[in-house]
């Protein structure tokens, strides 16, 4: 089942019926579908359950859920609720038909909602989640929920979310007793993106549309172009569709867009030279996205050559005084120019340094004509898509643009409804790893706008976890990629962490940081949630939010040590899941004193190598199999660096367990065999979840303290 066969199971209503007489609360009937709308499979989540009066769409983030939520209602009829820059709460849902369609009408309206006679689409969950906290929108699905209890409705309340927020509708639904159809939204097939690029090419060319005109060279050269990424991806040539990671990135709707844009050319047989080869990533990138950067600045120097060949210079001056080939209009000017137009709607920019005076005038006349017809932007100063957009914020917060317009771009970036774009942080990663353009390293005091970038492209099939680890001058974050069916793959992105505070964002999930210095998680009466699996360790740990919502689990604890932490007395905090969630520190003020960490029994040298220990565990993640053992994988640098180097009781811990054979080198990485550690007591999941078992302290007692003078 697509999105139109869905929309066209629901009821369908009259919206002449029922006019809008206040469109404020983002309630309207929407006519037509878009005519580039291309229809993505829906996958049933769960066990089916026809029955449900709601029904949950959940899609990655930029996967067109705006599209598929006005396709459905343009095909059904239905209300299309708009809750992006709406706060919610209890009564909002009622209050919404009540304030758009007037009292009488919205009674009537919901009749037919619960009769079966009317269907309601309502977008933009994430945007409202944000704005309002979790707490009020769950009191606004628990409206939905009183609305539909004893409703004979079949689906015909749709909503959709990304996953996180898909989480608290679910949760929300099974304390209210009420069943709920969830379908996710499958990424593209073959046909189907290549359907999509075609209906996208149809808007990006002006005139004649080139590509239906030669649809002979024009599909060998889209094929070359899938066929490149595919292989960027490390899967062979052939059915590259038939490989899932390939799929996933191919049939992404933001993916598409660039191509599509680098298809929209006047002549598709001058491409096919050009295409010949493929660009290399480095060691620690995200190869697919070095594809996609690559097209994206080919694009950029296209219109650079357009420039050149319709700017008239060479009359006024000679190419001896100015080099324009070198100088005029090059990617990093275009981009400064762009973020200042659309951010801004400024078009003053510095001029070319070197420039000479007679060329001034008819350069600011060119560039002016040049800008009004970018691929990057739309005639209304808008972006023409999300992976252009995110390209040119990764190079403000990559430093490589450090004026006015970046810091308003960063501000933006972090206001309260802003939700994370999952393309902004693999350009970040190609950009600071590049060899050619690379800053070197990342700001350290923004990798909360990373972080969350990356983990908003988490789905069912595809996780990510996150190990930051620093020193006082040198810091590195290494991100962990798992999708089904292939094995992990690891990016690190070097940090700038000199004078600077860690950043960490509002959601953390598979974190485990080891900073000197001052971790910071900044959102202002906001819900700020850890957990599953996170693990701080600082010097200082500052939280200002409104709320803290702390997922522990057994297999994924949550974990705070730091010298001071701070947070406010009037800090709500909330925890749930069926782990252990400790604050250790020295000094601790705020409400997170209620949560300090339990002293483990014993001498407190003990106490110390328990948690020094854990610290050292902590850093293993990963399997591997050597024959018939089993053993856990830690980088040896990362381990030496963060974790042994100054702290006298984790070289004793490693010294010992490398003695007894617990532990071995392997190249680049630490080998921790997990039966030869059983088999002296020491579970390591015990450990993570600050299980001081017997055994664990006997170890300790008999190995690290007894005779010790540390």
């Amino acid at each position: 089942m697509d999105v139109n066969g869905f929309a066209d199971q629901l009821p369908r209503v009259d919206s002449r019926t029922f006019p809008v007489e206040d469109s404020t609360r983002g309630l309207k009937f929407v006519r037509d579908v878009q005519p580039d709308f291309v229809s993505p499979r829906l996958a049933e989540d769960g066990d089916p359950n026809a029955a449900a009066a709601a029904v949950l769409i959940v899609a990655p983030a930029a996967a067109g859920k705006t599209t598929c939520s006005r396709a459905i209602a343009a095909r059904c009829g239905a209300p299309l609720v708009d809750l992006a820059g709406q706060r919610v709460g209890a009564t909002d849902f009622t209050g919404i038909l009540a304030e758009a369609l007037g009292m009488v009408a919205a009674g009537q309206f919901r009749d037919l909602l619960r009769s079966n006679n009317a269907a309601i689409v309502l977008d933009a969950l994430d945007e409202t989640s944000l704005l309002s906290g979790e707490l009020n929108l769950q009191a606004f699905l628990q409206g939905i929920c009183r609305v539909l209890r004893g409703s004979v409705g079949l689906g015909n309340v749709v909503m959709l979310a990304r996953l996180d927020t898909a989480d608290w509708v679910i949760d929300t639904f099974k304390q209210e007793g009420l069943p709920l159809r969830r379908l996710s939204v499958e990424y593209f097939s073959k046909g189907e993106a290549e359907k999509y690029i075609d209906l996208k090419l149809d808007r990006l060319y002006k005139g004649a549309l080139v590509h239906r005109d030669n649809p002979k060279p024009y599909r060998a050269v889209r094929e070359m172009v899938l066929g490149r990424i595919a292989r960027g991806l490390g899967v062979a040539t052939g059915d590259y569709w038939g490989d899932e990671s390939a799929w996933r990135f191919l049939g992404y709707s933001p993916v598409l867009d660039a191509i599509a844009s680098y298809l929209c050319v006047p002549n598709f047989s001058d491409m096919i030279g050009s295409l010949a080869g493929d660009t290399p990533s480095t060691p620690e990138s995200v190869p697919e996205w070095q594809i996609i950067k690559t097209l994206t600045e080919d694009l950029l120097v296209r219109e650079k050559g357009k420039f050149l060949d319709a700017w008239q210079y060479e009359d006024m001056v000679s190419k001896d005084m100015f080099d324009a080939q070198a100088l005029a209009y090059n990617p990093l000017e275009q981009c400064v120019r762009l973020l200042s137009l659309v951010e801004a709607e400024s078009t003053d920019v510095d001029l070319p340094a070197l420039l000479p005076e007679p060329l001034k005038e008819t350069y600011r006349e060119q560039v002016a004509q040049q800008l009004r017809l970018h691929p990057f932007v739309t005639t209304d100063r808008q972006y023409v898509n999300g992976i252009f957009r995110d390209y040119m914020y990764a190079m403000v917060l990559s430093d490589q643009i450090v004026d006015q317009v970046g810091g308003r771009v960063i501000r933006q970036l972090r206001q309260a409804d802003s939700l994370p774009s999952p393309a902004l942080a693999p350009f970040i990663v190609e950009m600071v790893n590049s060899s050619d353009t690379g800053t070197g390293a990342f700001p350290a005091d923004r990798c909360d706008l990373l972080i969350s970038s990356l983990a908003a492209r988490r789905d069912s099939a595809l996780e990510y976890e996150f190990a930051i680890g620093a020193d006082k001058e040198t810091g590195e974050l290494q991100v962990r990629r798992a999708a089904r069916g292939r094995r992990p793959d690891d990016a690190r992105v070097p940090l700038q962490v000199a004078g600077r505070s860690l950043r960490l964002p509002s959601r953390c999930q598979g974190l485990s940081v080891d900073y000197a210095g001052t971790v910071e998680i900044v959102a202002p009466g906001q819900v700020v949630k850890l957990g599953p699996s996170v693990s701080i360790r600082a010097e200082c740990l500052s939280i200002e939010a409104g709320s803290l919502y702390v997922e522990s689990t057994e297999d994924g604890p949550v974990s705070i040590d730091s010298e001071l932490v701070i947070s406010d007395y009037s800090l709500h905090v909330r925890t749930f899941g069926g782990g252990v969630f400790s604050v250790a520190g020295a000094e601790i003020e705020g409400s997170l004193l209620n949560h300090r960490a339990p002293r483990v029994p014993g001498e407190v040298a003990l106490g110390d190598y328990f948690y020094t220990l854990r610290r050292i565990l902590a850093r293993f993640r990963s399997t591997v199999h050597l024959g018939s053992s089993r053993r856990l994988s830690a980088n040896r640098a990362q381990l030496d660096r963060y974790v042994i180097r100054g702290d006298p009781k984790a070289a004793r811990i490693v010294e010992c367990l490398e003695r007894l054979g617990m532990l071995s080198t392997d190249g680049e990485s630490f080998l921790l065999d997990i039966d030869r550690l059983g088999a002296a007591g020491i579970n390591h999941v015990d450990v993570r979840n600050f299980r001081a078992t017997p055994e664990i302290m006997s170890f300790l007692q008999n190995h690290m303290v007894s005779g010790s003078a540390a």
